[in-house]
């Protein structure tokens, strides 16, 4: 998959142009996720419930891994080398932690500097995690929930707009 870099707009969305590198997607159809948030960016399980709505399946590699006696070690080598057509990459940069981007070659794409390459450049201090993309269906086509589960998702999540019964985005909106 052929990235393009997104710059972030402010300090707090390197969230949300990771997700929109990684997916291919424009940064404003992402940019919503902002208002879950505190004003502090978005977290990793925005980004789980995001790409369980577009179609996306990931799998996420943690820096530690659990041995015996539910003690944990790093794991080795760290981190790994691409193992998916995109990843997002949660990274402790200069300041605080940060999302980035890594494409299925190993190439970095970070939303704050274009020239963080590769994921050993000295600005980023320790990789947390690395998660996988996979796109799994069009984003034309609704996920198929039962009714009484959407009914309580919709009852519980202030911040989803939509109905039941309302039609799918169509690949002319997208």
């Amino acid at each position: 998959m052929k990235i393009e870099r997104i710059q972030q707009r402010g300090p707090n969305d390197c969230g949300i142009a990771a997700i929109a590198m990684a997916c291919g997607v424009p940064y404003d159809d992402v940019l919503p996720l902002l208002k879950k948030g505190s004003g502090g960016g978005i977290n990793e399980t925005d980004i789980y419930d995001w790409m369980l709505a577009n179609g996306w399946a990931w799998q996420l590699v943690y820096k530690n891994q659990r041995v015996e006696h539910a003690k944990y070690q790093p794991r080795d080598p760290w981190p790994p080398q691409a193992f998916a057509p995109s990843h997002i990459v949660m990274v402790r940069a200069t300041q605080d932690w940060h999302f980035t981007v890594m494409d299925g070659r190993g190439e970095v794409f970070d939303p704050w500097s274009a020239d963080r390459k590769s994921l050993d450049h000295p600005d980023y201090r320790d990789v947390s995690w690395i998660m996988g993309l996979w796109p799994i269906r069009d984003r034309a086509f609704p996920l198929l929930f039962d009714d009484a589960w959407l009914k309580a998702k919709i009852a519980t999540d202030p911040d989803l707009d939509c109905e039941i019964g309302s039609p799918p985005i169509s690949s002319k909106e997208l």
